[in-house]
């Protein structure tokens, strides 16, 4: 597993990101993130890696949000507009994690 040792920040959002990710990628996220609405008045932790060509979009979300269908929804739309806007058409994951960044669920968008 790859260590998520580099950062890009914008107002409240931090992405870290690993080796795979270049800096120009992680700042073209978070920037679509904060433009999406993504800013929340506390600093929020986020982490970008990359397995082969799919890219993979790590955040904490609030227990039970992880089994919602509406939320697996909108975590669905999410994954498809970052592959659409910020990753040039490659494919995008994006993972359910808890406060501890342990993986509760991967949402693949169709």
């Amino acid at each position: 597993m790859q260590r998520h040792s580099l950062k890009s920040k914008k107002n409240n959002l931090v992405i870290y990101y690993t080796d795979t990710v270049s800096k120009a990628e992680a700042n073209k996220l978070v920037n679509f993130l904060v433009d999406e609405g993504f800013d929340p008045e506390t600093e929020t932790e986020t982490r970008l890696d990359k397995s082969g060509k799919t890219y993979q979009f790590e955040y904490i979300v609030k227990k039970g949000l992880d089994t919602d269908p509406e939320y697996i929804q909108i975590g669905k739309q999410m994954g498809k507009a970052m592959s659409t806007s910020v990753f040039a058409g490659a494919p995008a994951e994006v993972h359910f994690m808890d406060d501890n960044f342990k993986l509760l669920k991967v949402v693949i968008p169709f």
